[in-house]
């Protein structure tokens, strides 16, 4: 695995989740989890505790590897906490705010504008540069996807499979066709 040095990787909740449906076999998620471990470890990966609070809504997730993995890295993962004040300039942005998923109920928590947070935190704290990671690129309006919003604050955003191999930990044998 390449640790690139001064890159901080934001994960959103959907790429998390995506390592199920990306890699092939318990075992190669399993893999890539302890290859995303040691990203949190080098400071590498942050996410917000409202990515932890989104995964765990869900019943069918409680047992799964994504949760497992969330809960693990909590500490180093979640250091950052919630960017309150972060989160007060990602829903003054005019299009970062539009992010929100309005069809979801009131009750269910909503980690987007944390993530964006979060990636605003890093930088202006100037420890690294963040780069958004998301598998979030389509919404209708009057929504947009958190791609879209990660790039009108100025941050780059990649998914999941661009970050595999980017830090060489995506193998041929995670392939699912």
């Amino acid at each position: 695995m390449d640790i690139p040095s001064s890159k901080i990787f934001v994960f959103d909740t959907s790429s998390i989740i995506k390592v199920k449906h990306l890699v092939r076999g318990q075992s190669n998620q399993q893999t890539v989890f302890d290859e995303l471990t040691q990203l949190c470890k080098y400071d590498s990966l942050t996410y917000p505790p409202k990515v932890l609070v989104e995964l765990e809504q869900y019943p069918e997730q409680k047992a799964d590897l994504p949760l497992i993995w969330a809960r693990k890295n909590k500490e180093k993962g979640c250091k950052f906490g919630n960017c309150f004040e972060e989160v007060k300039k990602v829903m003054n942005d005019p299009v970062a705010r539009l992010t929100l998923d309005t069809s979801k109920p009131f009750n269910r928590q909503e980690a987007d504008p944390y993530v964006l947070a979060t990636a605003l935190m890093v930088e202006s704290e100037l420890l690294g540069s963040p780069i958004v990671v998301t598998e979030e690129t389509k919404k209708s309006p009057p929504e947009v996807p958190l791609n879209v919003a990660a790039g009108a604050l100025d941050l780059p955003s990649i998914n999941l499979y661009a970050l595999l191999v980017k830090t060489n930990i995506w193998s041929s044998d995670f392939e699912r066709y």
